[in-house]
Order: structure tokens, then C-alpha cells, then sequence
């Protein structure tokens, strides 16, 4: 489930960031270089998101995304916390704290589903092995 939830999210972002003037520039005109950069990371998403649906369907044989996918939510939040304490500020710093906020819920979510996901895994191995 969180994984799906992880693939929307990361869906969604590519939508801000993908069209060429991003919404997520809170108030000033995108250069070239930003559209680049902001394109760049919305086809990055869009592939996550992807990865993440797949893996969603059979997570104890998908284990490289999910950590994969906790990995990316857990430098999303250093990153995030990086723009807040450091470089954001005002109606900036609002699309960082709304993605902070999801990506530490849906990590957390992922760490507490982590032991019974492995454990699925495990239990599945070993029927196969039996029969």
C-alpha cells in the first residue's frame, strides 16, 4: 500500500515539475536552465513511480525497490530539511514542508510494514522449497 501511495506521489511531483513554467516556482520566471533541471526530475519521477506501482503488486520479490523507494524518501527528507532550515523562506518554503510531511509518513509506513513484508518473503521461500 505504501508503495502505491510513494508511486502517486512521485506521479505528482512530475506533473509540477514537468510542464514548462513549474507551478513549484513559487513567483519567478523559470530559466532555461530550471526548465532543464525541473523536466530532468519530473522524467526521473515518472520512472519512480513506475518502479514503484510494479513492485507494489509482489513487494517480498520486489526488496531492491522497496529499499530503493525508502532510500529516495529518506534523502527526500534531508534534502527538504535542507531547503527549510537553509535556503526557503515564506510561501517558498511550503511545497518543501508538504513533501517533507509525505515522504517521513510514507517512510515511516514503510519501516513499520517492513518486517512482515520481508517475513512474506521468507514464508514463501520456504513452501517452495517443501514442494
Amino acid at each position: 500500500m505504501f508503495l502505491r501511495i510513494t508511486a502517486v506521489v512521485s506521479l505528482l511531483w512530475a506533473l509540477l515539475l514537468i510542464p514548462g513554467q513549474s507551478i513549484y516556482l513559487v513567483g519567478e520566471r523559470a530559466t532555461p536552465l530550471h526548465a532543464a533541471l525541473g523536466n530532468g526530475l519530473g522524467i526521473a519521477s515518472v520512472v519512480f513511480a513506475f518502479m514503484f506501482w510494479r513492485a507494489a503488486a509482489d513487494p517480498p520479490r520486489e526488496r531492491t525497490t522497496v529499499y530503493g523507494a525508502m532510500l529516495l524518501l529518506a534523502f527526500k527528507i534531508a534534502n527538504d530539511l535542507y531547503e527549510l532550515l537553509s535556503l526557503l523562506k515564506g510561501p517558498e518554503a511550503f511545497p518543501s514542508m508538504l513533501d517533507l510531511i509525505a515522504s517521513l509518513a510514507l517512510l515511516v509506513g514503510m519501516l513499520q510494514a517492513l518486517p512482515s513484508t520481508l517475513a512474506a518473503g521468507r514464508s514463501e521461500q520456504k513452501a517452495s522449497a517443501t514442494e
